[in-house]
């Protein structure tokens, strides 16, 4: 999992509110309880999902922190909507006509993707978000019937992240879903990490220097020796990423939602590029 790399130090309240939920897992309370001191904070996301959380440990609570409406959504950083429309269309193409859903989102930051799927059972594990992570969960296995991760393996070094696959899968009752930057056989991704460095100090860009970039034909390997099935699909444009990340680290005085709304309406369709692409999203499924 993710290491702590985020500036900002956490008020004593949260993190006694994490330590808690880590102590005693599948305590709905506890979730509760630090889902209200998000919404305190103004961090809406995080309270909802959290919430979500609670409630899949048990069916009686009521999440009184609606889904953030999707209008709201548009003015997200324009890298993280894409990631967040990409794993919501995939997941309803999932899920299909099942009349119940649920999925476990793991790594999954302050849980946004929660709002952009109401309809479907929810679990968040995040170290920085509630503590926890895929490791400590209060589940049998396949408890899930799908397992998300997004933007987590290349933070797991490589001799690691077949356990970690392994970990996430077992969740799973039907699929995994990886939405992931991988290597692409050249040095592009490995300089653009290093301007982040440069320019911004960006512990996410040491991290993936660190760690080293998946590469898809590992992930296919290691689905292969246990029997799963794969697909592999181009997901956004490497230059389009960059640009928009960039333009987070150097636009401190400007309307950034009032220009992530632009972006994220007219430039989300069509823009996954077969040639450049930032990343890959894989499917990796369990066989009838």
């Amino acid at each position: 999992m993710r290491k702590l790399f985020s500036k900002k130090k956490k008020p004593n309240e949260l993190l006694a509110l994490m330590d808690a939920i880590k102590a005693d897992p599948d305590n709905p309370e506890a979730h509760s309880a630090l889902a209200q001191a998000y919404s305190r904070r103004n961090r809406h996301y995080a309270a909802h999902a959290v919430m979500r959380s609670a409630a899949t440990l048990d069916a009686t609570v009521e999440n009184p922190f609606q889904a953030i409406p999707a209008v709201e959504h548009l003015s997200l950083d324009h890298n993280k909507y894409y990631r967040f429309r990409t794993l919501q269309r995939t997941l309803q193409d999932l899920a299909g006509d099942l009349p119940e859903w649920s999925f476990l989102d793991v790594g999954g930051g302050d849980g946004q993707l929660a709002s952009f799927l109401p309809e479907a059972g929810y679990f968040l594990a995040e170290p920085i978000a509630n503590g926890l992570d895929s490791n400590s969960l209060p589940f049998e296995g396949e408890s899930f019937d799908f397992v998300v991760c997004c933007h987590v393996l290349e933070h797991i070094p490589k001799a690691a992240r077949d356990d970690f696959l392994d970990g996430l899968m077992s969740h799973a009752k039907k699929a995994l879903v990886l939405l992931n930057p991988f290597d692409m056989g050249t040095s592009a991704k490995e300089e653009g990490m290093e301007l982040f460095v440069e320019y911004a100090n960006a512990g996410w860009a040491k991290e993936h220097l660190e760690c080293l970039m998946p590469k898809t034909e590992d992930v296919e390997a290691w689905a292969g020796s246990r029997n799963y099935d794969v697909t592999v699909q181009a997901n956004g444009t490497a230059p389009v990423t960059f640009l928009s990340e960039m333009f987070n680290v150097f636009s401190k005085n400007v309307d950034r939602g009032r220009i992530n709304t632009f972006l994220n309406t007219h430039y989300v369709d069509g823009v996954d590029s077969e040639t450049l692409p930032n990343g890959y999203l894989l499917v990796i499924s369990r066989r009838a």
